[in-house]
């Protein structure tokens, strides 16, 4: 019997099991060819749907109620010669005209001709999007806030969004009043996604809710002139490297850090740099309370520093006398290891001041009648638990007496605390805790006319 015959016999006599073979060979192989097309048609579907979001976006700083200088963004596309835009980025809502319909969850844009630079280059069978100036009063909608406000180009949407806050809304003596400001503007057009009308930071199979208004009108409304949180840069894109690769977002984001490093001042970092009378300076922030970041830069320069924190009193307590809510001073003692003479304000506490004593100004000394060696009660605020305030009470001992002039008198002592600072009178006060008005006595409002918020008070 010859090979070829032995073969043909083998093949007739185990038909069965080759079959088998073969079809499982052909259904593993439908499979995964099946697979592999249903990955690219999903993968192609999430990569569009990418595109769409972010456009040609690969890097991004995103401020939050943090506000920069937007020429930045043109100092970024100058230095790395790639597309750059701020804007300004805030939570919302939209209503129709007559308020039957609205829209929560919004976002708000204000932004310039240079956004649009940055959306997505080509979407198949769709036009190039012209890009532009919004127009003062005018309102881009894209189009699933268009279809859940049922609205159209030339019909009136107002739009209502809050004013930025230097501190959190939950934060103690942050303002409560209502700060949301409302604007009504027409509906100029309405975006598709080849539009950029679908940009959003988050990645979400739902699609973002925006509403695009000129950058200059959204500053103006909400008390952010010429700032910005948000910015965006194509800044990464090398044509030599392979689109699926991701390698050079860590080069991109290192750039834009060393840009944006270069060309920040202390203002788009919310700090304040102001000069003091002995020669020496303040580092301030509209915030009210430095960053600890802010902090460990500054000793870091090994200069001369003397950490300050003025928070706000209750009551102030000696015996059967009360003074109602007073501005008090910590300071360092001069007998920190870490601190050295220089300031004024720096020789305040004397030498080996004990953390149970106070140091409290001639007017409080006497509207309580205290003397040194007197019990001194004071009540304060802390954030307790589910962000709810719980008032303290601690004790000290009268130390001393100081004047009213000198470092003692400095009114500046006190920070810029956002509803307060700018009251006429202590009844004005706007602060994240009931003010009992009625335990307000005409010689407290005597004084904040004098002295502001001069401390009464220094631990």
């Amino acid at each position: 019997m010859t090979s070829f015959r032995l073969i043909l016999c083998t093949l007739k006599y185990h038909w069965r099991t080759h079959l088998g073979v073969v079809m499982g060979a052909a259904i593993g192989t439908t499979v995964l060819v099946g697979a592999l097309l249903v990955g690219d048609s999903v993968r192609a579907s999430l990569r569009g749907l990418a595109e769409a979001r972010l456009g040609q976006v690969t890097t991004a700083l995103i401020g939050n109620d943090r506000f920069f200088n937007p020429n930045i963004a043109k100092a970024v596309a100058t230095t790395t010669g790639a597309p750059a835009a701020a804007f300004l980025q805030v939570p919302g809502t939209v209503a129709n005209g007559d308020g039957s319909t609205r829209a929560n969850h919004v976002q708000v844009m204000g932004v310039s001709p240079d956004f649009w630079l940055l959306g997505p280059r080509k979407i198949e069978g769709a036009k190039r999007f012209e890009v532009g100036e919004i127009p003062t009063d005018t309102v881009w909608l894209n189009e699933p806030l268009a279809e859940q406000l049922n609205a159209r180009v030339g019909e009136s949407v107002i739009v209502r969004v809050p004013k930025p806050s230097l501190l959190p809304r939950d934060a103690p003596l942050s303002p409560t009043e209502d700060t949301s400001v409302a604007i009504r503007v027409t509906i100029g057009r309405i975006l598709g996604a080849v539009e950029f009308g679908r940009f959003s930071f988050q990645a979400s199979q739902l699609p973002s809710l925006n509403a695009f208004v000129s950058l200059t009108q959204l500053q103006e409304k909400i008390g952010i002139v010429h700032q910005a949180n948000s910015l965006i840069s194509s800044l990464g894109e090398d044509e030599n490297e392979s689109s699926e690769s991701q390698s050079y977002q860590p080069r991109a984001i290192t750039r834009l850090d060393q840009t944006f490093r270069a060309h920040a001042t202390l203002a788009d970092l919310g700090i304040q740099l102001v000069p003091l009378p002995d020669g020496g300076a303040e580092i301030r922030t509209p915030r009210v309370f430095l960053d600890r970041s802010v902090i460990a830069a500054a000793r870091a320069t090994q200069l001369q520093l003397t950490p300050i924190l003025t928070y706000f009193a209750n009551e102030l307590r000696v015996g059967s006398l009360t003074t109602p809510y007073s501005m008090v001073t910590a300071l360092p003692s001069k007998h920190d290891p870490t601190l050295t003479s220089g300031s004024s304000i720096r020789n305040l506490l004397p030498n080996q001041f004990k953390d149970n004593e106070i140091i409290i100004n001639r007017w409080l000394a006497e509207d309580l009648q205290a003397k040194e060696g007197d019990e001194l009660d004071m009540a304060y605020y802390v954030v307790g638990t589910a962000r709810q305030l719980v008032e303290h009470r601690r004790k000290f001992r009268v130390h001393s007496i100081a004047p009213m002039e000198g470092p003692a008198g400095d009114r500046s002592l006190m920070p810029d605390f956002p509803g307060m600072s700018n009251a006429e009178n202590c009844r004005d006060w706007d602060t994240g805790f009931p003010i009992k008005t009625d335990a307000i006595r005409e010689k407290d409002e005597t004084y904040w006319k004098t002295y502001r918020g001069t401390p009464k008070a220094f631990v």
